[in-house]
This record gives structure tokens, sequence and C-alpha cells, in this order.
């Protein structure tokens, strides 16, 4: 096991106003802004020992906090990439080729065969669905979401995002769904 996880002095101050807007009764609701927010500090993705500290924080089992992060796609339980591009795999998107765009984003990233890219730059996920079916295929890169995302308007991110450009704000349909 690698190093104790414990919330930052920011994050325990953000902890306490989350557990705030729950009764006593109703901890265990704040378990997911929780997971979200050790995440976040955790460099994108959750231990057992991130895991295990919310848990003791909410004073409940364990089990109960791994049961949430491995049920939810927004919660990433090994290493990802400074960038995490996230793939529709909706029926609709799927049927306008989101596998195969899937696929081609982990070619033109470098993750055929690994979670992240020997860069570090890039990690590569399939999701359920991004709520973007009138304008699929649908792409989050972070917590950008992307629509009508083509082989070569996905390409043109990409390589913007490894020679350190932000993505470009035609690609662009919303920042972040907690900006709403």
């Amino acid at each position: 096991m690698s190093a104790e996880f414990s919330f930052s002095e920011e994050n325990k101050k953000l902890a306490q106003d989350i557990l705030k807007k729950y009764p006593e009764s109703k901890r265990f609701s704040a378990i997911m802004p929780l997971l979200t927010m050790a995440q976040n500090q955790n460099g994108g993705f959750l231990t057992e020992e991130v895991i295990d500290h919310v848990a003791k924080y909410l004073g409940v089992a364990t089990m109960s906090v791994a049961e949430v992060a491995n049920f939810y796609s927004m919660y990433n339980l090994n290493p990802v990439g400074k960038y995490l591009i996230q793939t529709c795999n909706s029926v609709v998107c799927c049927m306008k080729g989101s596998d195969e765009l899937h696929k081609y984003a982990k070619e033109i990233t470098g993750t055929l065969n690994s979670n992240v890219s020997a860069d570090g730059l890039f990690s590569v996920k399939k999701v359920e669905c991004l709520g973007a079916c009138s304008n699929a295929i649908a792409v989050k890169i972070n917590d950008t979401f992307v629509e009508e995302v083509t082989k070569e308007s996905l390409a043109k991110q990409v390589a913007d995002l490894k020679n350190g450009l932000p993505l470009e704000e035609k690609f662009i349909v919303r920042k972040s769904l907690l900006e709403e």
C-alpha cells in the first residue's frame, strides 16, 4: 500500500461545507461529492487508501464507498493521463460510429495497450452515456463536453493538446456540468 491519504487543508474546509448540506442522519449522501473532491486531489484517480479515507470521514463502511466508486464511470480506479478522453457508448453514439472513434482515439493517443500513454498525457475510456444523443458522437475531455465528434476533429484536438494548446472553442459544447 502507498502512503496514507488525507484531505488537503483546503479540501478539509470544502468537505465540511459539503457535509453541511446534508442532515447528520444522511451523511452517506455526501459520498459522491467527497469522492469527486478526493479524486481531483489525488491526481484523477481513486486508490484503496482514498476510498478508505472517505469512508472513515463519513463514518460508513469502506465497502459502501467502494461500491459507489466502482459503479460510476466518473470515478477512475487506475491512474489516468493529464487528459482523460471519454467516448460515449450509448446506442445513438454507437450507431454513429463511437466504437470506431474509440479505437481511433486509442491509436492516436498511444493508449492501445495501456491505460496511460507513454508520455503521461492521455487516457481513453468508454463510458455508458454522455447525454448528448441529439448531437452524437459525444466525447468528454476532462471536464469539457464535445459533440458531433469526427475522426478529423478528434485528431485536431489531440494534436493541439500534445502541443500544449487549449481545445478549440468551436468544438466545445460546455465546459462542465458544474458550471451550469
